[in-house]
């Protein structure tokens, strides 16, 4: 991918989008099912805190010694 030729990229991106459309289609499949019928943000905040979650589960493989440290008091996670 060339920075400069944006155009270029789209385009190639288009193209192989058409000749091989299985990848778009599960993406779409997937957004279907995530679906719950919340409210975009409702559904933001929910998808945010399983990864926050995730995120700190692994967090606490990598550094065991690590894990039982919470934030401090006051600070807030965005």
């Amino acid at each position: 991918m060339d920075p400069a030729d944006l155009p270029g990229y789209a385009a190639a991106l288009h193209d192989h989008a058409i000749t091989q459309p299985e990848p778009m289609r599960l993406m779409r499949w997937g957004q279907l099912e995530f679906t719950t019928g919340a409210t975009a943000e409702e559904d933001r905040d929910t998808f945010l805190a399983a990864r926050r979650h995730a995120s700190d589960t692994a967090g606490g493989r990598v550094f065991p010694a690590h894990a039982d440290e919470s934030p401090a008091e006051g600070s807030e996670r965005h």
